[in-house]
């Protein structure tokens, strides 16, 4: 008759040993064999790997990546929250199917369906990497993903299953896309800028000098367009420039290059004052005309505060002259005032230089500006200072 009998140590925490015995009774007379043995090890070395597996486990629960693990034939055990995610499905949902019903991995250029990548690795004992791949969801979305799996092997170095690391790099791919087109791109028409022209141009170039080839190159200027933006405000030059690019985008086939090669002039406008421009002439000359070059606008201020405002005038490709406040805020009671805005104006106008009075303050001194011809005028008998925000709406309510 045999019988099993287990006696435990101290309770956890304190010193002592685990022990497990056989009670074996082959007579009554000849007394009782016990057999014991000290699983003390076995017992810590348990809790040791149940608590490395809890630790791994919250591990995987955290980290920002999708984690897939399968077995040796390819079935999933485990999704973290990430991959729960990324796939659409649930571990609920996935467990006991193959790691290729929820990784639908396709090539990010010609989409194309890449292969199961535990597949290879199960197959192979290989790790398995990929970069910007799309992994179509279960609801039919798609992702661009970079991904990595790997075999898992015990201790006599059998492969006894596969994991896969998945990162979403959709947002900064669709990020890198958006600074591509933008550095290629002029942002107000979407066409082609001017460097992304110039090199394709270069290309074109080349080819001919290769093989003969024949290309056109056509400039089309908009007459008459600061017409509109000056008349309709700036808002209706931007919405025409738009238009017209739309239109001839129509017009043109997918092997052609439509680009916008100039910055719009009423995009930019810088204002100098007089006494810098002076300070020093020859190098505020080169200043100017490299920005009007590109197309940008130039107002030199403060005009005629100088004692030789006229002299230089000529040397100074600006394109506004915004008469000093000092003669105009007297405009209308000193005629000496009224003669050297009339002067100024006179002068811009031979030269093509638009004319702006400062300092308006009354409808009185508006009415003189308008009797000597000058061209814009500014101050609080016309507006007084508001936020940006509202003379924006009030642009395009004029549009």
């Amino acid at each position: 008759m045999r019988h099993a009998a287990a006696s435990a140590g101290p309770a956890a925490g304190e010193r002592g040993a685990l022990i497990a015995g056989a009670l074996k009774r082959e007579d009554a007379s000849k007394g009782t064999i016990w057999i014991v043995e000290d699983i003390t090890e076995r017992k810590c070395a348990a809790e040791r790997l149940f608590a490395e597996k809890e630790r791994a486990q919250a591990t995987l629960q955290a980290i920002g990546d999708a984690v897939i693990v399968a077995d040796r034939a390819g079935w999933i055990e485990f999704m973290n929250p990430e991959a729960e995610r990324m796939t659409g499905c649930d571990l609920m949902q996935a467990a006991g199917a193959q790691v290729a019903a929820v990784l639908n991995l396709a090539d990010e250029e010609s989409g194309a369906p890449l292969e199961d990548p535990v597949t290879q690795v199960l197959a192979g004992g290989i790790v398995v990497q990929g970069c910007g791949a799309l992994l179509e969801r279960a609801d039919g979305t798609r992702l661009v993903v970079d991904y990595s799996a790997a075999p898992v092997r015990n201790a006599a170095h059998e492969i006894v299953g596969a994991v896969v690391a998945l990162r979403d790099v959709t947002a900064a791919r669709e990020m890198a896309r958006k600074v591509s087109w933008q550095a290629t791109h002029d942002e107000l028409t979407g066409l082609v800028n001017r460097r992304e022209f110039e090199r394709r141009l270069g290309d074109a170039l080349a080819e001919v000098r290769r093989s003969g080839a024949a290309h056109a190159v056509l400039f089309l200027d908009l007459d008459q367009f600061k017409v509109v933006s000056d008349t309709c405000g700036h808002a209706a030059g931007d919405e025409l420039l738009r238009q017209i690019a739309q239109a001839l985008a129509r017009q043109i086939r997918q092997s052609d290059t439509l680009a916008r090669r100039r910055v719009e002039p009423q995009a930019l406008c810088f204002e100098i004052t007089e006494t810098t421009a002076v300070a020093d002439l020859a190098r505020a000359a080169r200043f100017i005309a490299a920005l009007k070059a590109i197309g940008c606008r130039f107002s030199l201020d403060d005009f005629g505060s100088g004692m030789s405002s006229f002299a230089y005038l000529k040397n100074l490709p600006v394109d506004y002259l915004k008469i000093d406040g000092s003669f105009v805020k007297q405009l209308h009671r000193d005629p000496i005032d009224c003669a050297m805005v009339e002067a100024i104006h006179r002068v811009g106008h031979v030269m093509g230089i638009a004319t702006i009075a400062e300092f308006v303050e009354s409808g009185e001194i508006l009415e003189r500006l308008r009797a000597i011809g000058v061209d814009y005028a500014q101050g609080y008998g016309i507006a007084r200072p508001q936020p940006l925000e509202s003379l924006a709406a009030l642009d395009r309510r004029a549009a």
